[in-house]
């Protein structure tokens, strides 16, 4: 091109028309300069191709540097799952050992259930009693005031024998309802143990199944994440290039509106020196010569316009090169979109099925909300239940006072016992001479010591019912701590049993009900047993008179003591069965009882809630009813006992009127005295061997005692043995809690060092991710010139996010690790340091030191264990165990409030 426009411009030079020929030199200048430019901006283009490769052949270099650390890190990765599988491994054997913990906890409290009812049925044992005791006292003051009488004796007999056919028919009656409840009772047990086992077995499912859904979930978000950040990168790389794309457009729209520009000059330059050759043409026809050289020099021209015209159509053809892949950028760019389309399809699909599972959870953390609002509800039937075992044992220290009390009674009737056997003594001293008066003593005198031996039967009975309430007492203290480690250790899995200990509560409040009212009745039959005693000791001394006046009446009391003997054979044969009958029937009773409170505990667990309350209603107005008849019945034997003293009384006015006859009758029988004293003094022999045989069964009596005091020796040992077995459990129960603290603080070493590991690869992971800043800012100037290295980089950022994945999966199964050893170490904080104080232990108030008492009532703190007053414990405030505020004292509450 050059060697040819030198040519031209030597031509033109040595042409004719010097301005046109300057004119197409200056035209001529400037397209070479023109070409020198572009020829310029190659070899630039082509100093930067070298530069790209260059830097290309380093981020190779940097790549492969990049996935050795990525090996690395990966092998670091399989070492930190390999120690989280293990830790894993530790976590699931401590929750074995927490579950067999608890299942023992729960066997424990069923225990002090068992033990709470044995409690009730002693007290209503002790009751059942003390009404038999008042009841066998009256009856024993009647049949003396009715024998001494000597009238009314077969009524008696056929009044007990009626009496015994009922309680029989009755003994029967209840043998059948027992059997049937007992087998009704197995039965429910076994359903609602079956029930509870499963519904534990779904509680474990579904947490497992909330876990799993959990991680899923976490997952999917990570997932999210991951590609809206990738969705977010290829948006900001399609606004690069599109930015570049728009650069490119109008740098070509830039060279097309110069290149078509020069081609219009160029055609207006060519068609006006067309029109000027033509001039040029007729002119040198004028000139032949000249003509012909210049003819040539137009030859020259036109090929060298021809060759300008082949350069602009090559120009024309790189220019349509640009824009075919302009073509080739759009259609990238359209397929770059369509793929973003897809991905935000993707995106919303996993959103839609993030909705569902989002909608899933949400029903899964309601139910939990819900579960943990019975959990709260339980806490609180716990607590009122222990409210209800506190009250219970005040009732039993009281029922213990009432006893003593009972006790210091029977000690004083055995002193007016001895007294009286005194008395008597002195009677037969003084009635040695009237032998008949000395039998009736004599009788009246082995009475007394049948009642004697009840007494101390009684007595016995009533140490033992001391001595059982007294292990009661122990094994309540024990159950309260036991309790106390349940409620601190178990509050998951006492949710169940605290709906029935609620209904028990109900149930005891209501027999205390029924308990206070037999006491009212059983202190009015007290005072009519005292009013009736009185009574017997006036008509006693009457009576006394009145032997003392009869010494003629011998033959008529001959007769009647050989009948008293054989009423009071009778009397203690119908009163040791009435006796054993008692017995068999308090025992059905408290078997009763327990079956009830059994079965109205096991009725209200059953969805069938109605029905079985319907008829627990109907036994208890069979029961009421029973009550009632019981009760007119009480008052029918009161009224016929009344009409008895009534006849006692005319009895004694015949006696009166008897007596006057028998005095006149005192001569007459005077003689027969002397006759009778021969008599008397036989009869007094075998008196005499009468009182040696009851000597001897004095002293077999007094052996059985014994044998009955070396039994209950035997008794309180086995009990302190089975003190000292328990304490053996105990100390190991506490081996165990130490082995698991131990188990715990190595836990938390190794989660430390989990921790520092998982730090350094944060610190790791922060400098891979500015590094990967860096390299994507070149890459992205990279993109510009090297299409071809897209891939590689795709696949490493695809990589990176499977990294990130996997530490992310990482971060939150050790965030999971670390909630689980904040549990642990809560729950043993709990054993270790808050135990409820012990109600028989306080008696005043731990901050105001004011008194407990009937009005002053005892309130436990739910932070500290504590007891106190109601004003110095009225405040509520949240704590960690509880969603709702809870009762705490004013330390307590100022801590909580700081906090």
């Amino acid at each position: 091109m050059l060697q040819k426009t030198q040519q031209l411009e030597i031509q033109l030079a040595g042409a004719p028309n010097s301005e046109e020929v300057k004119s197409l030199q200056s035209d001529v200048l400037e397209k070479s300069k023109y070409i020198d430019n572009l020829l310029s901006e190659n070899k630039e283009k082509d100093a930067k191709l070298s530069e790209v490769l260059q830097e290309h052949s380093k981020m190779k270099s940097a790549l492969e540097t990049k996935n050795s650390q990525i090996v690395d890190l990966e092998q670091q990765l399989g070492t930190v799952t390999q120690h989280f599988d293990n830790e894993c491994k530790a976590s699931e054997d401590l929750k074995t050992n927490l579950r067999e913990k608890t299942q023992g906890l729960e066997a424990e409290a069923r225990k002090a259930t068992v033990r709470d009812q044995k409690i009730a049925e002693l007290e209503s044992q002790q009751s059942s009693l003390i009404a038999d005791i008042d009841r066998l006292e009256l009856e024993r003051t009647d049949l003396i005031a009715k024998i001494e009488a000597g009238e009314g004796t077969e009524t008696v007999i056929n009044q007990l024998k009626q009496e015994k056919k009922l309680l029989q028919d009755k003994i029967s009656h209840l043998e059948q309802s027992l059997g049937m409840e007992k087998s009704a009772r197995e039965q429910k047990i076994e359903q609602l143990y079956k029930e509870m086992n499963g519904v534990k077995g779904e509680l474990e499912s579904t947490a497992n199944l909330l876990y799993k859904q959990k991680s899923t979930s976490e997952e999917k978000t990570e997932k999210l994440n991951t590609a809206l950040l990738k969705i977010q990168q290829l948006e900001h790389e399609i606004q690069l290039k599109m930015d570049q794309l728009s650069i490119a457009e109008t740098d070509t729209n830039h060279l097309k509106n110069e290149l078509e520009r020069n081609t219009k000059n160029f055609h207006s330059k060519l068609e006006e020196k067309s029109s000027e050759l033509a001039l040029l043409r007729k002119q040198y026809e004028q000139t032949c010569n000249e003509c012909h050289i210049e003819k040539e020099k137009n030859s020259t021209l036109e090929e060298a316009s021809r060759k300008k015209q082949e350069e602009n159509e090559t120009l024309l053809k790189s220019i349509t090169d640009l824009q075919q892949q302009l073509k080739e950028m759009t259609l990238e760019s359209e397929k770059q979109a369509a793929e973003a389309k897809e991905f935000e399809k993707m995106i919303t699909e996993e959103k839609k099925d993030n909705s569902d599972l989002k909608q899933k959870i949400s029903g899964l953390e309601m139910e939990l909300n819900s579960k943990c609002e019975e959990i709260n509800v339980e806490k609180e039937k716990n607590i009122d239940q222990e409210k209800a075992i506190k009250k219970q044992s005040q009732e039993i220290s009281t029922m213990s006072n009432r006893i003593s009390g009972l006790e210091r009674q029977l000690k004083e009737m055995t002193l007016e016992l001895d007294k009286r056997s005194t008395q008597n003594k002195n009677i037969e001293e003084q009635f040695s001479v009237e032998k008949q008066h000395t039998t009736d003593l004599k009788l009246k005198v082995s009475e007394l010591e049948k009642e004697k031996k009840s007494l101390s039967n009684v007595t016995t009975v009533n140490k033992e019912l001391e001595e059982t309430i007294e292990k009661m007492r122990i094994e309540l203290t024990t159950l309260r701590e036991n309790s106390a480690h349940q409620e601190e250790i178990g509050n998951l899995k006492s949710r169940e049993l605290q709906s029935l200990i609620q209904e028990k509560v109900q149930e005891l409040e209501n027999l205390q009900g029924q308990k206070q009212e037999l006491q009212e009745q059983c202190d009015k039959t007290l005072k009519e047993s005292e009013s009736l005693k009185s009574q017997n000791t006036e008509l006693q001394r009457e009576i006394e008179d009145l032997q003392r006046k009869l010494t003629d009446s011998k033959e008529k009391l001959t007769e009647l003591n050989q009948s008293f003997e054989e009423l009071v054979e009778i009397r203690n044969a119908m009163n040791t069965q009435m006796i054993q009958l008692d017995k068999d029937m308090n025992e059905y009773k408290e078997k009763a009882t327990k079956y009830q409170i059994e079965k109205e505990r096991l009725e209200k667990e059953v969805h069938n809630l109605e029905k079985l309350n319907s008829e627990a209603k109907i036994s208890n107005d069979s029961y009421e009813k029973e009550i009632k008849e019981l009760t007119s019945s009480l008052e029918t034997e009161k009224l016929e006992r009344k009409k008895e003293i009534q006849s006692l009384e005319e009895a004694k006015e015949l006696l009166i009127s008897q007596k006057l006859k028998l005095s006149n009758q005192h001569g007459e029988l005077h003689d027969q005295l002397e006759k009778m004293k021969l008599k008397q003094e036989e009869e007094m022999g075998a008196l005499n061997s009468l009182q040696q045989a009851l000597r001897e069964e004095n002293t077999d009596l007094q052996k059985k005692f014994d044998d009955t005091k070396k039994e209950l020796e035997t008794i309180q040992r086995q009990a302190d043995e089975d003190k000292a077995k328990f304490e053996v459990q105990m100390s190991v129960l506490n081996e165990n809690l130490t082995t698991v603290r131990g188990d715990l603080v190595s836990n938390q070493t190794a989660l430390e060092e989990a921790t520092k590991l998982n730090d350094i690869l944060m610190g790791e992971k922060l400098e891979m991710e500015a590094k990967l800043g860096n390299n994507n800012d070149e890459r992205r100037i990279l993109l510009e010139r090297c299409l071809t290295s897209e891939e590689k980089c795709e696949k490493l950022r695809q990589e990176s996010i499977d990294f990130k994945r996997k530490l992310d999966d990482t971060q939150a199964a050790l965030q999971e690790l670390g909630r689980e050893n904040q549990s642990l170490q809560i729950t043993t904080t709990k054993v270790s340091s808050r135990k409820w104080a012990d109600d028989s232990e306080v008696k005043e108030c731990m901050s105001c030191n004011k008194p407990f008492s009937v009005t002053v009532r005892r309130h436990h703190c739910r932070h500290c264990g504590n007891i106190f007053c109601n004003d110095c414990s009225s405040r509520e405030a949240r704590i960690v165990s509880s969603k709702k505020p809870v009762r705490v004292c004013d330390n307590c509450y100022i801590d909580l409030g700081k906090r």
